[in-house]
């Protein structure tokens, strides 16, 4: 499991919510969101173009991220604390931050905030029931 960069749980779906009224509901269109993605390949494309076999923050070696992935003090704080309380691998804590730094730019963001950590961790620590 430590190489699989994203988990989701994903809970059953509640038959009366599938009945609210679609008015109610604030969703993003599929459309806005394909140009998010489309400007964060661009974002990714741009960084590593002096990077021989680097094309995505998936492909980059742990050396490329101090430079490339840089955290505020507060995503710093949140990752190490996240490290020590669910006992993280260092594979983990580079996927981690690697995550980060994709998150960060579907958000247009140069340097990872902590709420761009708290997402990546999200989709990384299991839940147990």
């Amino acid at each position: 499991m430590d190489r699989i960069d994203i988990h989701l749980t994903v809970p059953a779906v509640d038959v009366n919510q599938l009945m609210i009224n679609k008015e109610n509901i604030k969703s993003e269109k599929s459309e806005e969101i394909r140009k998010r993605v489309v400007a964060a390949r661009e974002i990714q494309r741009q960084r590593f173009l002096k990077i021989e076999g680097v094309y995505s923050n998936a492909d980059m070696k742990n050396k490329h991220l101090k430079e490339l992935a840089k955290l505020d003090d507060k995503a710093n704080i949140l990752l190490k604390m996240a490290v020590n309380k669910f006992n993280l691998s260092a594979r983990t804590y580079f996927r981690l931050i690697k995550v980060s730094r994709t998150i960060a730019d579907l958000d247009n963001s140069e340097i990872i905030l902590d709420k761009h950590v708290a997402e990546a961790l999200q989709y990384r620590v299991k839940h147990e029931d």
